[in-house]
């Protein structure tokens, strides 16, 4: 945060905050896309490229019913 020139406690304190509740929100948000392709509970994605899997998921899925039987 330093290097960022965020030298207040209140921005960092609430950074801070803002990175732990995304941290612990991401798994849980992708846990319907991890569950398919896993096909069990055991695993857990959770980090920023998350957000690119939970964006990407209903397209493929939606790509997934098109195509032919051979490819899926």
């Amino acid at each position: 945060m330093a290097t960022a020139g965020v030298t207040s406690w209140p921005w960092s304190s609430s950074a801070r905050a803002l990175l732990g509740i995304m941290l612990v929100s991401m798994p849980a948000f992708a846990h319907p896309w991890t569950k398919r392709v896993t096909g069990n509970n055991t695993v857990a994605v959770g980090h920023f490229g998350t957000a690119g899997y939970i964006v990407s998921g209903p397209p493929v899925r939606w790509s997934a019913r098109r195509a032919a039987p051979s490819e899926r």
